[in-house]
């Protein structure tokens, strides 16, 4: 199994890799730069083919069905979090 952690800002999503690893991981982690509002949002996922999509890019209100239905298309699965506690993740030094 692969974690793959994206988000806008591939920095972001790095340091969320490095974090993990510093826990403990051992599955492979690959941190891509995706947006979901992102007119190749789709394309990318089709690249991807992730088994399943944990959505936490919210506020949900008023954010229409584009997420889900390219899930629907991809054939992954989707969860959307309404409301993620995470620990924010210490800055990695070099």
């Amino acid at each position: 199994m692969e974690l793959i952690v994206a988000g806008r800002r591939r920095d972001k999503a790095e340091r969320c890799c490095e974090w993990l690893k510093a826990g403990g991981a051992v599955c492979p982690l690959s941190a891509p730069a995706i947006d979901v509002h992102s007119s190749q949002f789709l394309q990318i996922l089709q690249e991807i083919h992730p088994d399943i999509v944990i959505h936490t890019c919210g506020p949900f209100q008023g954010q229409d069905y584009h997420v889900p239905r390219a899930c629907i298309l991809t054939f992954s699965g989707i969860v959307i979090v309404f409301r993620l506690m995470v620990m924010k993740p210490p800055a990695v030094t070099s």
